[in-house]
């Protein structure tokens, strides 16, 4: 074992510390910890390890409130109070934007956490095992069998606890529309009857669907269908959103990844047009429920782009955490909106992004860090971009 002390933080949550002056990352510890690891990957300019030992703790240290912190996977920092999480998340959004998009002197708001710290999620993936539902251990795929989980919001909560001694194939989804209370357990066919037989609202995927409220609008949500897992930090980003996009009254407004329509819906609300470009047939089904007036292209984002049949005033883009890359950049130059507003889930892609759509005469006015997921590194952001 080789003793370290954390100085930093890094984006995904491990305590940075070095060794004979190279970087380690240290799985478990945080900041103004000591601790005795033992290293599990060596590479060329730097390490990975595991805690061993704390032998001096970080005075931001608390007792963590759930059972299974340490083993399951699902929380890395219930360890620390939430304001010292965000002081680090954003520390997180401000590096990656110098060291990854090399954008100096970009305002980075406060990180905002519109929701509870705990009890805040209206979907969870579990499996199962021995009859418990389970999350895997960090870092591997061993099941850690759960007896609760802080996460959840109450309406799952309930529905956790209804699950005894029940396996089922694959995957066991729990949903729940926060502001409708409609809930659904998403499982394989063959678990339906099993679950219904303990009263849970067991569907298969292609039967399941529940309705939630953000922004005063309705929306459909099939099945397994993507839709913000924390309900209050969804309606949050919107209106991060609509400030971002400024007046869109009679514009044109396109939303690239567009998923069931939450942004086309309201951040377009009082536009003149909006076009929804949407790769997955699911949330696409949904989209054209949910947001009727809009023309959508059922599309991967850089050819449903090139679609587009009038100039956008506004682009918005929600990608996934591989982020828009150089393609989809291009064809956003292409069209020269006025406005971009970015939503990204992951800030070192989002870093990137940023730099090409700079290269190409943007210029990056602000960025909102959101708390989506408290008690893990996990970050959003929102951001404005306008053209030069």
């Amino acid at each position: 074992m080789t003793r370290v002390a954390i100085t930093a933080m890094a984006h995904g949550g491990d305590g940075i510390g070095r060794i004979d002056g190279k970087t380690v990352f240290v799985a478990g510890a945080v900041e103004n910890d000591v601790v005795l690891v033992d290293i599990v990957e060596e590479k060329k300019r730097f390490s990975r390890a595991v805690v061993r030992e704390i032998v001096e703790p970080s005075p931001v240290r608390i007792d963590p409130p759930c059972p299974h912190f340490g083993s399951c996977g699902g929380c890395a920092w219930q360890q620390v109070p939430v304001e010292v999480q965000r002081r680090w998340k954003h520390g997180t959004v401000d590096g990656l934007l110098r060291h990854i998009g090399r954008l100096e002197g970009v305002p980075v708001r406060p990180v905002e956490g519109p929701s509870s710290e705990y009890g805040y999620r209206n979907r969870m993936d579990f499996r199962t095992r021995a009859g418990r539902p389970t999350l895997f251990e960090a870092g591997s795929h061993s099941q850690v069998a759960l007896d609760s989980c802080l996460l959840l919001h109450p309406l799952l909560a309930d529905l956790f606890e209804a699950i005894e001694s029940v396996d089922v194939p694959g995957v066991l989804t729990l949903r729940a529309g926060i502001r409708t209370g409609e809930r659904a357990v998403v499982v394989d066919a063959d678990a339906v009857d099993r679950l219904r037989s303990i009263d849970l609202p067991a569907y298969p995927a292609a039967e399941a669907v529940i309705h939630e409220i953000v922004g005063g609008r309705r929306f459909r949500i099939s099945g397994l269908a993507f839709f913000q897992v924390n309900t209050e930090a969804a309606e949050h980003m919107v209106n991060l959103a609509i400030e971002a996009a400024g007046d869109v009254t009679g514009l044109h407004l396109v939303d690239a990844y567009a998923g069931g329509g939450l942004f086309a819906g309201l951040v377009g609300a009082g536009a003149g047009r909006v076009t929804a470009i949407e790769s997955d047939a699911l949330a696409a089904a949904d989209l054209a429920v949910n947001v009727e007036e809009a023309v959508l292209i059922v599309e991967a984002t850089e050819t449903g782009l090139a679609l587009v049949e009038s100039p956008p005033d506004v682009v918005l883009v929600d990608p996934p955490r591989a982020g828009m890359g150089p393609a989809v950049v291009e064809e956003i130059a292409r069209l020269r909106p006025g406005v971009v507003v970015s939503v990204s889930c992951d800030p070192a892609s989002f870093a990137r992004d940023a730099r090409l759509l700079v290269d190409r005469g943007y210029a990056l006015e602000w960025v909102a860090p959101v708390d989506v997921f408290p008690q893990t590194p996990h970050i959003e952001t929102v951001a404005r971009f306008v053209s030069g």
